[in-house]
């Protein structure tokens, strides 16, 4: 798994940067910048016209084991929060895709458990 999960991060330019617990969970998450977001994320619908500076792009991951069950890229522009610093501008990225992956698996597990 982590080899493919290296390709992965490789192919759309980003870099794992943190792994966390979330109602114990283990998340993955990962983060760069993509000078050229088109072709490498077409398939989660970037449009070649969508960012032509290229986009900071966060990736959070949710799995266990070998297994991804959940996970989803976030797309921020160049100048997301330009009145803050760089470091902390990627905190606040990767706070963003803490929270998606918060809200994500708490509705995965209450439909896992109505199902």
């Amino acid at each position: 798994m982590k080899s493919y999960l290296e390709k992965s991060f490789s192919e759309i330019g980003v870099k794992p940067v943190s792994r966390r617990k979330i109602n114990g969970q283990d998340i993955l998450l990962a983060d760069g910048f993509v000078s050229k977001p088109y072709p490498a994320l077409k398939k989660f619908g970037i449009d070649k016209d969508d960012f032509p500076q290229g986009c900071y792009t966060t990736v959070w991951l949710w799995g266990k084991d070998d297994k991804i069950g959940l996970g989803l890229p976030i797309f921020f522009d160049p100048l997301h929060n330009i009145e803050h610093p760089l470091s902390s501008r990627q905190t606040m990225r990767i706070n963003t895709a803490v929270n998606h992956a918060r809200r994500s698996i708490e509705a995965f597990m209450r439909e896992k458990l109505d199902a």
